[in-house]
């Protein structure tokens, strides 16, 4: 129980309408976590969002039938809340129901459904059934519940840290003086930057200097009896990459290094410094931003049907083979290829090479192609689409900044590294 309410901070939401009937489970599971100091708020109607979009949220317990005798309408009204209530959200939602979970998980996962609905455990959409959370089950269930969900317990775990730091921070601030946000503010108006931009580059700045040291998270493993189909490409794209929802350039935009345009089907990426972009900002520095390859022509690759092995155009068949053999071939297959050193890209001096960037599998940044683009022109003719996060743009700004500076040197000759020697064959007189 103490870990439930160490973890699931906020309210408990409970959609139901017998939520109030004393008779009923659901109003008996209300009863219980009201009775063990639980914040709990019941609505015996699906909610407007606008209704709750201020609440901090623990996690929903949410009925599934509340039309008599019109599943399909049920149905629609249920996920169209849910998809509305998680658009931009993890919350954790137990559907709790008397109906049964096959016919539920359909709906779910059918086109159109639930978007946050996975058909495993390890979904924040959970389907239980009432009789399973009635009293102390019901933390049983949560637990049991957590322990597989890598997700949910990952978010909640760096959530609690996020905010014993943020406590930690502004409660240093207030002890050297209340008045420490005019003092910033006048500060940063004083020096020319945007105030709000700057008190935000402050404050995440201190936040994550003083959160290191309170991370605790734990190693999932996967379960042995799912097969999971993880697309690593989609996953380390969205740990590098920022998708903005508006793409118009406008007065009041804030530019950002890395930032990543558009014009006439045709990708850049913007270098200039961040200090510089928000004092008197009157142009950016862009360069070329290009598809570098697709990932799906891998050197080193797997089947559809996960039978086969391809190494450098050669087939190994691996159906039968031990997870040891397979992982032996592939530290071979990295010796012997340029393609890769210790996980990075092996580039030329005037290039940088990052995989699972914005719409590409691999880009390339042409260092050779700086363009400087006056802000109005930047909102006339492009649009502002992703950002290229750190340490990434950083790793594209430093070596930009060495390319330039960079005296030429004379190229080492191929013959030393390949012992492929030229001789001067000449005819014999």
């Amino acid at each position: 129980m103490e870990n439930i309410r160490k973890m699931f901070k906020g309210e408990i939401l409970i959609i139901d309408d017998e939520v109030n009937d004393l008779e009923t489970d659901i109003c008996k599971i209300k009863c219980y976590l009201e009775s063990n100091r639980f914040p709990v708020r019941a609505y015996e109607a699906i909610p407007l969002i606008d209704e709750i979009v201020a609440l901090n949220i623990a996690f929903v317990i949410c009925d599934w039938k509340f039309i008599d005798a019109d599943e399909d309408e049920n149905a629609r009204n249920v996920i169209e809340f849910l998809n509305e209530l998680t658009q931009d959200k993890l919350i954790p939602v137990f559907i709790c129901t008397t109906i049964e979970k096959p016919t539920i998980k359909a709906y779910l996962s059918a086109d159109g459904g639930c978007k946050k609905f996975k058909d495993n455990d390890a979904s924040c959409v959970f389907v239980v059934d009432k009789s399973e959370i009635k009293d102390e089950k019901i933390f049983e269930v949560i637990n049991n519940w957590l322990n597989k969900n890598p997700s949910i317990k990952t978010m909640k775990s760096w959530e609690n840290s996020i905010d014993r730091a943020k406590e930690k921070l502004f409660s240093d601030l207030y002890n050297e003086s209340e008045y420490w946000p005019l003092v910033l503010y006048q500060s940063f108006e004083t020096d020319g930057d945007d105030p709000n931009e700057g008190m935000g580059q402050f404050l995440s700045r201190n936040l994550f200097s003083r959160v290191s040291d309170t991370y605790s998270f734990e190693k999932f493993l996967l379960p042995e009896s799912e097969e999971k189909d993880i697309d690593l490409l989609k996953i380390l794209n969205r740990e590098r990459t920022l998708y903005y929802m508006d793409d118009a350039i406008t007065d009041d935009t804030v530019l950002h290094t890395g930032d990543i345009f558009e014009s006439e089907e045709k990708s850049y990426i913007n270098i200039k410094r961040q200090c510089d972009l928000i004092r008197g900002n009157k142009n950016v520095y862009l360069l070329d931003l290009k598809f570098a390859g697709s990932m799906s022509d891998a050197p080193i690759r797997l089947s559809e049907d996960k039978k086969v092995l391809s190494i450098l155009g050669k087939n190994y068949s691996i159906a039968d083979k031990t997870v040891q053999n397979i992982n032996n071939c592939l530290d071979n297959a990295f010796s012997k290829t340029n393609a890769l050193h210790q996980g990075k890209f092996l580039e030329k001096v005037f290039e940088v090479i990052i995989p699972c960037v914005y719409k590409y599998d691999v880009c390339k940044i042409d260092l050779r192609s700086l363009n400087v683009i006056p802000v109005d022109e930047l909102k006339e003719n492009y649009k502002r689409k992703a950002r290229l996060l750190e340490p990434y743009i950083n790793i594209v700004t430093e070596k930009f900044a060495s390319y330039v500076s960079s005296k030429g040197a004379m190229r080492t000759p191929e013959a030393l590294l390949t012992h492929k020697f030229i001789y001067d064959v000449k005819d014999d007189e």
